[in-house]
């Protein structure tokens, strides 16, 4: 008897998986509630290595996840195999809609029909779930703060989620818009509510770029959820039907929508004429010298970083700053850089200028103050964040004056040797003679090579490498004159004293510090300029070095 039955239900087994069609398609039931997940399995009796095509659903359905699994058996000597593909839809249709045949292989499925309901459905003995998504989750988003802001004012944007915490992988996104700026605040904050339900607040600022009646931009909700099944539903088909991977659980994904409000924003005041719009809490401005020398002499140059820093406005809101030159300084501002952070809930846009300015005199300089007009939308009133003009004192270029000193004296002295009789004139003759023989050895011994500073000065002028060529510019000058106080382009000029240089020196410091100019820095014209310059200062020095005029000329 024992035999009987098993024999018996190895026949039933048999039977049961040759009247299997090749391929089939089923649903958990037939009745779903609107943005309900559809939960579509295909099976295949084959190990197929195809996959189902899904272009029949295009225009029906959304495919959200896809998972596969495949099983073996070997009964009564003979192997065999299943290949299952569960797919989660989601559709937006209503009424009954046709799952139509799809494609696996040369195989193709049944046709299916369900039924999509604005009204909430249960069907928990056809689920394969014990429960569904439904009711587990609110999505609600509140404005904080002012109701009428103003545009680009920040607007405090709240998203809280509650759930009974089944919620995994959770993503809040807004929709795409041009009407708003959208900042996160903070990360989320999770707690727990007075209902026991869990509670994430996601905190936001958001900026409206233009006047009028508003929509706050929809805010999505993409999660997922896993899902126990239902036990007593997985022997419906039979206990050979039994799907493994959804016995152990399906993590199914979460995709709700909410909508967003309406707010009126108010545009920018009739008496706020400036050309640029700030309506922050707080503005503020400071600046600080940057390597500032302990002597600042004529001809300097120095460097301002200046700060400016909104509290309400992210960093692209602010205006670059309105930097003058004026008798005492020429401004070479470069372009700002900002950065935006989030402090107590504000966010506050930083935005920083480095400013580099040349000494036009010695004395008492002054900088320019700076002003920046802004809205202030807590009192509704106008008001100027202000830089105060800084008093700085300069020293005389001291290279400058030796070398005009230095002229002065050579004038005199030529007029007093020239005056000279009587018993100096013949010490006038062998002095002369002298300092001839002097310079004729200087005029016929070689040449001594370029020292490395000088080719690094041709290089960097060939090269078009402006901060090299004014750093190998001070220096030369430094090695060469030691005695004098070289530091920067300035000194350099003054040393050598030449029309042609001093002009190529104003073209070099122009093009290093952004001023604009007619003509582009000529890399030519300054090494020609150049090396006129030290020729012409040599000659200068043998003449001082050779007090009286040669017997020959």
């Amino acid at each position: 008897m024992k035999k009987f039955f098993i024999y018996f239900f190895l026949i039933f087994l048999s039977t049961n998986f040759a009247s299997q069609a090749a391929v089939t398609a089923s649903v958990e039931k037939k009745v779903f509630a609107k943005k309900e997940p559809i939960v579509l399995t295909i099976k295949a009796t084959d190990n197929v290595s195809a996959m189902p095509d899904l272009s029949v659903l295009k225009n029906l359905f959304n495919v959200l996840s896809t998972s596969v699994s495949k099983q073996s058996y070997i009964i009564n000597g003979q192997k065999s195999a299943e290949t299952t593909w569960t797919f989660i839809l989601s559709t937006n249709d209503l009424g009954k809609i046709t799952i139509p045949e799809i494609v696996v292989g040369n195989e193709k499925t049944n046709a299916l029909f369900v039924t999509v309901s604005d009204e909430e459905t249960e069907d928990s003995e056809d689920s394969s779930f014990s429960e569904t998504p439904k009711n587990l989750y609110t999505l609600e988003g509140e404005i904080k703060g002012k109701k009428e802001p103003f545009v680009q004012e920040q607007i405090n944007y709240i998203v809280r989620l509650r759930d009974k915490g089944e919620l995994q992988n959770i993503l809040i996104d807004f929709e795409t818009t041009t009407d708003f700026i959208i900042k996160s605040l903070q990360e989320p904050v999770i707690k727990t509510a007075k209902d026991g339900l869990r509670e994430i607040v996601f905190s936001y600022a958001l900026f409206a770029q233009k006047s009028g009646e508003l929509k706050i931009p929809n805010v999505y909700l993409n999660a997922s959820i896993y899902q126990k099944p239902n036990v007593k539903s997985i022997f419906g088909d039979g206990l050979f039907q039994i799907n493994i991977p959804s016995f152990f659980g399906l993590e199914q994904p979460i995709k709700v929508e909410k909508e967003g409000e309406k707010i009126n924003i108010l545009p920018v005041p009739e008496n706020y004429q400036e050309s640029w719009w700030l309506p922050a809490q707080k503005v503020e401005i400071s600046a600080r010298f940057v390597d500032l020398p302990y002597r600042v002499v004529q001809g300097s140059v120095l460097t301002r970083e200046i700060t400016l820093k909104a509290v309400g406005l992210n960093d692209s809101q602010l205006p670059e700053l309105n930097i003058s030159s004026n008798e005492d300084v020429t401004q070479y501002p470069e372009k700002p850089t900002g950065r935006t952070e989030v402090s107590d809930g504000k966010i506050i846009g930083i935005q920083k200028t480095l400013d580099s300015f040349i000494i036009q005199k010695s004395g008492e300089v002054t900088l320019p103050e700076i002003v920046v007009p802004w809205f202030n939308v807590n009192t509704q009133s106008k008001e100027e964040a202000v830089l105060k003009s800084e008093k700085i004192k300069v020293y005389e270029n001291s290279v400058q004056n030796k070398t005009e000193q230095s002229g002065v004296k050579e004038k005199e002295t030529s007029q007093t040797t020239y005056l000279q009789n009587g018993f100096w004139l013949l010490l006038q003759i062998m002095i002369a003679f002298l300092g001839g023989v002097f310079a004729a050895y200087f005029m016929l011994k070689p040449k001594k090579k370029k020292t490395p500073e000088l080719r690094d000065v041709a290089s960097a002028a060939k090269k078009k490498d402006l901060r090299a060529l004014r750093d190998n510019l001070i220096l030369w000058a430094q090695k060469n004159y030691p005695d004098l106080s070289v530091s920067n382009l300035k000194d350099v000029a003054g040393i050598l004293g030449d029309n042609d240089f001093d002009l190529a020196v104003d073209s070099l410091v122009r093009a290093l510090y952004g001023q604009k100019d007619e003509k582009p820095f000529d890399e030519k014209y300054f090494q020609k300029a150049f090396k006129k310059a030290i020729k012409n200062k040599k000659k200068k020095k043998e003449k001082e070095e050779t007090p009286l005029p040669p017997l020959y000329q």
